[in-house]
């Protein structure tokens, strides 16, 4: 079985073809290579910006740390360490525990908004802005 010249002509001319269509891919592959290449030292060149970033930050916060270590125990010197930064928090010299005093207080104050609001009328409101002023002249 013989071929003719013809036959090949096509049979160079399709590897030709697929030749020139590697070398195309080839070219895409290093590009696109190229371009991975580049954004993984991108991102690495991120990555140790944000560790050291991050790095810095936890010096601060170790540094802000220690100062207020420090200030906490100076306050609790100062004041005789009646409770965990030196306020005596349930003592009886500040007139029946000095933290209940003001949680009571609050919770009245709640329950007066509540009682004095009613949807039917702008009165309850008014009353409530009244008794907010007058406790904000007592204190």
């Amino acid at each position: 079985f013989r071929r003719s010249g013809f036959e090949f002509q096509s049979e160079i001319a399709t590897l030709k073809t697929q030749v020139e269509a590697a070398k195309l891919d080839k070219q895409n592959s290093v590009g696109m290579l190229e371009r991975a290449k580049k954004s993984i030292s991108e991102l690495e060149k991120k990555l140790e910006e944000s560790i050291t970033s991050k790095k810095e930050a936890m010096r601060d916060a170790d540094a802000k740390q220690m100062r207020l270590d420090t200030l906490t125990s100076q306050v609790a010197t100062k004041d005789g360490g009646g409770g965990d930064y030196g306020f005596p928090l349930n003592n009886d010299s500040m007139g029946g525990g000095g933290v209940t005093i003001h949680r009571d207080r609050d919770r009245q104050t709640q329950r007066h908004q509540y009682r004095d609001i009613s949807p039917d009328s702008v009165e309850g409101s008014e009353e409530m802005e009244e008794e907010e002023e007058e406790e904000e002249e007592d204190l």
